[in-house]
């Protein structure tokens, strides 16, 4: 069996944690390839021997796209999904690893006393002077909703994205008040070298680095949650073997907690708060609890399947003007 999935260090956990384990209990042999891709999908539908991807892990807006695209099986009736929370099952793929993004600081220039705890607050130049790092508009709209939840929007109504509010809202902050983030890494950099001290980022990359020495502090409150699915492709060639794995990943908390001790993603499972290390440092990098979960703003892969293209083209004519 093969899934499509990423490599690096993110590849070798998905290894460790599920696809060695599951090897191991099962005798199914699992392949492991990297560069998933809603492209390469299509292709993989296409070829007339059959797709040799049997799995492929997609993130939420392009599991939305090939949903409506026809390139994925609907779950088998054998999934048991009851373990997961319902907000990451969609009738065709499971939401396995979900990624928050947060407000963050530098701890070395603003004590947590003093941070701020929200996006209403990070936007607040009157506190808190300097640049803010600010992921750009491209694959992903993270900053727009961020924009909306600064200038008052409650969560419930972010979506359908209010633009020109959006877009007032950056206005607000100030083009110069910003340093454009174009990878995930990028905020890290910008807060350890001084760049900035306030920084939208992902939990996990802070928790990274502060393992290797950094000192970075963050709220989970309005965190913004979207990640990556897993769904079999219509054409596998290896459909019952690859529910298997699926409903491995879906049921067996162990293997979750695993995970995410390892790259610090939320694996949605509902025990998983009873499986970590009372004293894991993952704690404070992933909503391990429903009430956590609910303080965050959830994603809304469907929106984004039909309007992230005019987001990004309207991000890229504002930084021209």
């Amino acid at each position: 069996m093969n899934i499509a999935s990423y490599g690096g260090t993110y590849g070798e956990a998905v290894k460790k944690a599920w696809l060695d384990p599951f090897e191991s209990e099962t005798g199914i042999k699992v392949n492991l390839g990297s560069n998933a891709s809603l492209a390469l999908a299509k292709l993989q539908v296409s070829n007339p021997g059959g797709a040799e991807w049997d799995i492929v892990d997609l993130a939420g807006p392009e599991i939305e796209l090939a949903t409506r695209e026809n390139l994925l099986l609907p779950l088998d009736s054998n999934v048991d999904t009851t373990k997961f929370y319902p907000e990451f099952v969609k009738p065709n793929s499971i939401g396995y690893a979900q990624f928050i993004w947060v407000v963050g600081w530098n701890r070395d220039k603003i004590p947590d006393a003093d941070a701020p705890q929200d996006w209403s607050q990070l936007w607040d130049t009157n506190k808190y002077s300097g640049k803010r790092s600010l992921i750009t508009v491209r694959t992903n709209g993270n900053s727009l909703i961020a924009a909306l939840a600064a200038d008052g929007v409650a969560p419930d109504g972010i979506f359908p994205l209010d633009l020109d509010r959006a877009f007032g809202s950056f206005e607000k902050l100030g083009k110069d008040n910003i340093i454009w983030q174009n990878t995930n890494q990028e905020p890290i950099q910008h807060l350890t070298t001084g760049q900035v001290d306030l920084a939208g980022m992902y939990t996990g990359r802070a928790l990274i680095a502060n393992r290797a020495g950094a000192n970075l502090g963050f709220s989970m409150n309005q965190g913004l949650i979207g990640g990556d699915w897993l769904g079999v492709m219509r054409t596998a060639r290896n459909a019952e073997a690859a529910f298997e794995l699926i409903n491995y990943i879906a049921t067996r908390g162990d293997r979750a907690a695993e995970f995410t001790e390892l790259t610090s993603y939320l694996v949605p499972h509902v025990e998983l708060d009873s499986l970590l290390p009372a004293d894991s440092d993952v704690r404070s990098a992933v909503p391990t609890t429903k009430e956590v979960l609910d303080r965050l703003i959830r994603d809304d892969e469907a929106y984004w399947g039909d309007h992230l293209e005019t987001a990004i083209t309207r991000f890229t004519e504002w930084q021209l003007t």
